[in-house]
Formats: structure tokens, C-alpha cells, sequence
């Protein structure tokens, strides 16, 4: 038996509600939110999660324009740290970060189960970031996204090296799942049935 830390650093939070019903069905003992107040929206408090705030000290430009430059990455990575050190200190067995634009639905959330992986993997659809101005661009299946999960004694040898992503962040998806292969996952598990990404405001399945 197991029981989850699910989490997600946003951001936008215009699909937040949608994306709270997604999570639940995980049953997850505690939901956290992970919002930097120089580049989000804003969050109301809410007894449905809990939130932890931090700071970049760099301006928030809007939505479309969040990932220009690769700007957001060291604001995302920064987020992820700061739930992985929240999940640290409690007795939470296993940790899934999904961001705040995916949704899952039951098929998803039934795959999570059991407990049994110390690596999961949520494919999701995407737009590759270069092609997103391209029209014609076509969505694709992304594994190295910041959709993912790990058990407590994996994220335990590898959090100082995810730290040190923060020196260097971009990618910050690909990076993060660098570091989880070096540290060679026994147990992995992938899903992608039941999984919706919201690209260019469209919920998009593949």
C-alpha cells in the first residue's frame, strides 16, 4: 500500500477547476499548488489544497507568451523543488507532479494503480514549444514532460541533483527526466490512456 502527494506549479489558472476534478480521482491524501507570485495568475485559497508561494523576481508577461525564450523554465523547475522539499518533509509514499493544463480521467487514474513503480510517466499530447506559432503544427505524444511520478526513496537519491537543474534549467522537462534515467528506475510505469492537454485553449486528446 501506498498513498500520494499530487502536485502542480502553476502558472495559468484558468483550467484549474477541471484539473482539480482530474486529480481527485487519485485519491491523493494531500493536493499542493506551487504558485510563484511574479509569474501566475491569480489563486484563490481554497480547503481542496494546500498552496505554497515563492518568488522569481521575473514579470509575468501573459499567457502566450510564457514559455517564449524558454523564460518560464527556471520558474517551473524552481516550483517543482519546492513541492518535492514540502513532500520530503511529510510521510507521503509516492509523488506525481501534473501540470495545471492537463487533465486526466478515470482510465488515467485508474493506471496509476497500485502503488507498485517508483517512475511513472504520463505521456501527454503537445505541441513541440518551437512549433507553436506554426498553424499547421499537429499535436504529438511527449514523454519527457513534467508530468510524472516518484516514489519516495527514488525522489530521496535524486532531489540534489534536480537542484542543480536550477543552475542551467532549459529544458527543464527533458532535464528532470535526464536525471530520473541516471538514476535507473526499477519499476516504471507508463500512462497515456485518459489524458487531455489544453494546447492553444483547446482540450486536446491524441
Amino acid at each position: 500500500m501506498g498513498n500520494l502527494f499530487v502536485c502542480t506549479t502553476v502558472g495559468v489558472t484558468r483550467y484549474l477547476h477541471e484539473w482539480l476534478e482530474g486529480v481527485k480521482l487519485l485519491k491523493p491524501s494531500i493536493i499542493v499548488i506551487a504558485r510563484d507570485l511574479d509569474r501566475s495568475e491569480p489563486l484563490e485559497a481554497s480547503e481542496q489544497y494546500h498552496i505554497i508561494t515563492y518568488r522569481t523576481y521575473k514579470a509575468w508577461k501573459g499567457y502566450e507568451l510564457r514559455h517564449l525564450g524558454y523564460e518560464s523554465d527556471y520558474s517551473i523547475g524552481l516550483g517543482i523543488v519546492k513541492l518535492m522539499e514540502f513532500f520530503l518533509s511529510r510521510n507521503e509514499t509516492h509523488f506525481i507532479h501534473i501540470d495545471s493544463d492537463v487533465i486526466i480521467t478515470e482510465t488515467c487514474a485508474r493506471k496509476v494503480y497500485p502503488l507498485t513503480w517508483d517512475n511513472l510517466t504520463i505521456v501527454t499530447p503537445v505541441i513541440p514549444r518551437d512549433k507553436m506559432n506554426d498553424p499547421n503544427a499537429k499535436p504529438m505524444w511527449f514523454w519527457d514532460s513534467t508530468n510524472f511520478g516518484l516514489r519516495r526513496d527514488l525522489l530521496e537519491r535524486m532531489f540534489n541533483s534536480i537542484k542543480q537543474i536550477l543552475n542551467d534549467p532549459h529544458p527543464i522537462d527533458i532535464k528532470i527526466h535526464n536525471v530520473i534515467r541516471m538514476f535507473k528506475p526499477t519499476s516504471y510505469r507508463e500512462v497515456r490512456e485518459g489524458v487531455y492537454h489544453y494546447i492553444r485553449g483547446v482540450k486536446t486528446p491524441l
